[in-house]
């Protein structure tokens, strides 16, 4: 989980929970958050130094999201879904 100071999470709420509205008024396309994280990403890369070092990191932060919803949405999700249909190496 990106742990950043309660007072930095105040700062950027305000930006985040505009791109949640209009996400939760047009709906959760995936074509639509893709272009929000790339475009992002995009900018982060074209703001720093161009080497792999920023490489690394913008990729790490990638991987790190992903990785962090995994874990906290994915896995207990199949989890539950394993409790309640069983799990498919048990047979």
């Amino acid at each position: 989980m990106p742990y950043i100071k309660p007072l930095e999470r105040i700062e950027l709420k305000p930006h985040i929970d505009y791109l949640l509205l209009v996400l939760n008024q047009k709906g959760y396309k995936p074509g639509w958050v893709n272009y929000i994280v790339t475009t992002i990403i995009y900018y982060w890369w074209r703001s720093s130094a161009q080497n792999y070092t920023t490489l690394a990191m913008i990729c790490g932060t990638l991987d790190n999201v992903k990785d962090e919803f995994y874990r906290r949405v994915a896995s207990p999700f199949e989890e539950r879904k394993i409790a309640e249909h069983g799990d498919v190496f048990s047979a």
